[in-house]
C-alpha cells in the first residue's frame, strides 16, 4: 500500500460523507463504488472500513438504487449470514421495492 493511494481513498471517502451529509446520495454512490474493494489503503479498522460500506449502501438505498442495494445486500449476506444489521437492510430495501423480504 502506497502513501499516495492510502490519500486518495481518504479523500474520496470524506467527499462521501460530506455528499451524504448534504443528502446527494448519487454522488456518494458514484464516489464510493470504484473504491469500495481497496478501503484496506486508507488503513483504519474493520469497523471503520464497514461503516464506509454501510454508508455505501445507505446511500443507495436513499438514492432509490434498488439493484444495487440488493447487489450490495447480497455480498454482505454471503460474508456474513448472521448479521442482524444484513437481514433488516434486505426487509428495508424489499419493502421500497414492494416485495416480500426473502
Amino acid at each position: 500500500m502506497s502513501m499516495m493511494a492510502g490519500l486518495l481513498v481518504s479523500l474520496v471517502i470524506s467527499a462521501a460523507i460530506a455528499a451524504f451529509g448534504k443528502e446527494r446520495y448519487g454522488e456518494v454512490v458514484e464516489q464510493l463504488m470504484p473504491i469500495r474493494h481497496n478501503l484496506s489503503e486508507f488503513g483504519g479498522s474493520h469497523a471503520q472500513r464497514d461503516a464506509v460500506l454501510r454508508t455505501l449502501l445507505e446511500a443507495s438505498l436513499r438514492d432509490g438504487n434498488l439493484d444495487l442495494a440488493t447487489q450490495l445486500l447480497n455480498e454482505r449476506i454471503t460474508v456474513r449470514p448472521g448479521s442482524p444489521y444484513n437481514w433488516h437492510k434486505r426487509s428495508q430495501s424489499c419493502e421500497l421495492a414492494g416485495r416480500t423480504a426473502l
